[in-house]
């Protein structure tokens, strides 16, 4: 009889150990097989670092990854609280996260973003075409970030330039993040060449680079995209529980009246298109194109001297996106 209280009181004791174990995060297990490799080598976690001169202060750096570089045993809690950030789905929580973490080491002050609508009704001087409140909702808010917000945005972020750095920005800054192809069949004394002038890019980058206030834009795109989920997810929900419909929503529109330009209609402008839920195809420039479904194709063109702010939203299908020029990003 004992034998059998005893043998039970095990399989208890093992259960409740896997039990405790499926739920410890992740992070435990990491951390401790850390100490363990560590222990091996009579190291703390303390003692793993970057070398001295690697992690001197640098005005390029991010305040979070230079923080690593000092402790990389941090990036253990980093990863597990974006994780737990990213677990509600939430596009506030999300973006504010990101973007307390890419604040420069050297930074004292976060920009804002410029606003030139603040204070003034969005729908002022607009003529609504689409009849659905949820809809032009939506449309209100991407026209006040595109002409109201970006721009002003953009050239606060970039006042401090003269017209010589900004064109530098347009034409020999690019070449440092494009991805050549034909590398592959250059030989290593061209290679070589190509590094020595993408290395005196960097330099001369780095004489002006601190002068861009890049949070003026972060944070447009940060409030932009928290708003403009919020407007898609109410429009979903709407259209979830059946009261409304992507079909409904493009044929309920307004009577113009004689002799009126459809593109002074909010949602007709120039550079603004709008899909159904059928198979798509967009080419050209654009400045923002809401599609409701299907398979649909992007053929993506910017022309930087003609300079604008674009947003895509696509709620649903398989879709495919092509850059034909030069700063061209496709996200659905």
């Amino acid at each position: 009889m004992l034998m059998r209280f005893l043998i039970f009181l095990s399989v208890l004791i093992i259960c409740a150990g896997v039990t405790v174990a499926q739920n410890l995060p992740d992070t435990v297990y990491e951390r401790w097989g850390m100490e363990k490799l560590m222990a091996l080598m009579n190291l703390q976690l303390t003692d793993l670092t970057f070398r001295d001169d690697y992690t001197k202060k640098d005005s390029f750096r991010l305040a979070t990854v230079a923080n690593l570089m000092r402790q990389p045993y941090g990036m253990i809690h980093f990863v597990e609280q974006f994780k737990d950030t990213c677990r509600n789905q939430k596009p506030e929580p999300i973006f504010s996260f990101l973007f307390e973490h890419v604040a420069k080491e050297t930074q004292q002050f976060r920009w804002e973003a410029s606003d030139l609508s603040r204070g003034d009704r969005l729908d002022r001087g607009m003529n609504l075409f689409y009849r659905s409140l949820e809809f032009n909702r939506l449309l209100r808010k991407a026209d006040k970030y595109l002409y109201k917000v970006f721009p002003p945005s953009a050239d606060s972020a970039f006042a401090w330039l003269t017209p010589p750095e900004k064109k530098f920005l347009l034409h020999q800054f690019k070449q440092l993040l494009l991805e050549d192809t034909l590398d592959q069949f250059r030989t290593p004394q061209q290679i070589d060449s190509l590094q020595d002038a993408e290395e005196e890019y960097i330099k001369q980058f780095a004489a002006f680079g601190t002068r861009i206030r890049k949070d003026i834009i972060l944070a447009a795109g940060v409030n932009a995209a928290v708003e403009l989920h919020r407007e898609i997810n109410l429009l979903l929900d709407e259209m979830k529980a059946g009261h409304l419909s992507a079909r409904g929503i493009l044929s309920d529109t307004s009577i113009l009246p004689p002799r009126t330009g459809i593109a002074q209609y909010l949602g007709r402008k120039e550079g603004w298109a709008i899909g159904g839920p059928e198979d798509n195809y967009y080419k050209g420039y654009s400045h923002f194109i809401i599609d409701f479904g299907g398979n649909d194709r992007y053929d993506l063109v910017y022309n930087p001297d003609n300079p604008h702010g674009t947003i895509i939203i696509d709620l649903s299908g398989n879709d495919i996106y092509n850059g034909l020029t030069d700063f061209t990003v496709g996200s659905g």
